[in-house]
């Protein structure tokens, strides 16, 4: 984000101490939690949290997973650090309502737990998140919520490499960090040659937009991924950063 922030000419001259500011917010959050006072997103009636350290960088993890949260980031980054931490907290709780309330939670831990967390070591959190903004404690949190979670006995092989003729349509957004910014859906779509992978600009998790849906009911509709249009997907282009007034 900082580096796409940088490379855009309007963001980075309203932007230009984006990377040192948000490393010195999180140092003041590290050192003491900051408490603040704004009008809940829905409700309206006021809400007071504590943003902590822990609790600021989740904010921006969540936010980062759609796209017209994430282009908030860097306006929302310079009201913090101006003091003003109201404009932030509204936007992470806004996101993390939508996040929380389209998910399914219970799915999502049957599969991270018994698919992803079981393989991970404790000795390897910490050096496989050194110098990311949310550190180790993510990770070692999952881990602990994952190990009071039902196990699953998978089958031998299940994690071996498998080829599948079914036509796929595979979506990956290009700002997607948990998809890996398109590798995860070109590394499966090796083992599916009657696959499309389609990655998304600008787009993050999940990414659903007019095009997609298009897409998506033409392959239902002919039983193939031959012949698909693509050309929308070129016409998408990524969403302006959010910059001050005036």
């Amino acid at each position: 984000l900082f580096k796409e922030c940088d490379e855009d000419a309007a963001c980075h001259a309203a932007y230009p101490s984006l990377r040192e500011n948000f490393a010195a917010l999180m140092k003041k959050l590290h050192a003491a939690p900051v408490l603040t006072t704004f009008p809940h997103p829905v409700t309206g009636a006021p809400t007071e949290i504590h943003l902590s350290e822990r609790a600021f960088g989740d904010a921006l993890r969540v936010m980062m997973y759609r796209a017209p949260s994430a282009r908030e980031i860097p306006f929302l980054l310079e009201q913090a650090m101006a003091g003003d931490f109201r404009p932030i907290a509204a936007a992470a709780l806004r996101s993390n309502r939508g996040i929380y309330t389209g998910a399914r939670l219970g799915l999502n831990y049957a599969i991270t737990c018994n698919e992803f967390v079981s393989r991970i070591r404790p000795e390897d959190v910490e050096p496989a998140t050194r110098g990311s903004f949310l550190g180790a404690w993510r990770v070692r949190d999952q881990m602990a919520a994952c190990q009071d979670w039902p196990k699953t006995e998978l089958p031998s092989g299940y994690f071996e490499p498998f080829r599948l003729e079914t036509p796929a349509l595979l979506i990956s957004g290009e700002a997607d960090a948990t998809g890996a910014n398109g590798r995860w859906g070109k590394e499966v779509a090796s083992f599916m040659p009657n696959a499309v992978h389609v990655i998304v600009p600008g787009a993050g998790h999940t990414p659903e937009n007019n095009c997609i849906r298009a897409l998506r009911h033409a392959m239902f509709r002919s039983g193939t991924t031959r012949n698909l249009d693509l050309s929308c997907v070129g016409k998408m282009a990524r969403l302006p950063f959010k910059l001050p007034a005036g």
